[in-house]
């Protein structure tokens, strides 16, 4: 997968730390709880995600081969878990599939959500930082918006790239108590 699920062609050792524009980890760490109680909305969902934007450079050549980060159009399906605890939301992520494998909240009583997360990668060379937002019905529908950011350089090599997603999904089954 890549965007928000990046692909993994990013350990070939092309990004380090840097990056000045779009989101940084202190705009997606430590959002606040929200009004929510209970832990009704807890469970796996299965998502999907739709690349509507990309912005910045997400595009990299190495030895002869273009790779891009994030594609107009691209469609990705994943099982993520979601745990609420009151008015904290947590939604856990296959590490295979995501950079950000874990993305951390609050939620509202009208099942409105802010969650973040940030990750670095390969020793630190690359960073990301994800934020997305919407809405879990009583019903288990899932649908927002993600905004992912990836940036970094290394030999002569670098990236600065922003993601948008369509979110939209639904509860598979209860996570067990």
């Amino acid at each position: 997968m890549k965007g928000y699920v990046l692909v993994v062609v990013f350990g070939i050792g092309l990004i380090s730390c840097g990056g000045n524009s779009g989101l940084g980890q202190k705009d997606v760490m430590d959002l606040p709880q929200g009004t929510a109680t209970g832990n009704a909305l807890s469970g796996v969902y299965e998502i999907e995600l739709y690349a509507k934007d990309c912005k910045g450079k997400c595009r990299i050549s190495y030895m002869g081969t273009t790779v891009s980060y994030c594609d107009i159009g691209d469609k990705e399906n994943d099982t993520v878990d979601v745990t609420q605890t009151e008015g904290r939301i947590q939604i856990d992520i296959d590490p295979g599939d995501f950079l950000v494998t874990r993305l951390e909240g609050g939620i509202n009583t009208d099942g409105s959500f802010l969650i973040g997360g940030y990750a670095t990668h390969f020793g630190g060379q690359g960073e990301v930082a994800t934020l997305a937002q919407g809405s879990i019905s009583t019903e288990g529908v899932f649908q927002g918006e993600i905004e992912a950011h990836l940036w970094g350089s290394a030999e002569g090599h670098s990236i600065d790239c922003t993601q948008i997603y369509d979110l939209s999904g639904s509860r598979l089954f209860d996570l067990p108590d």
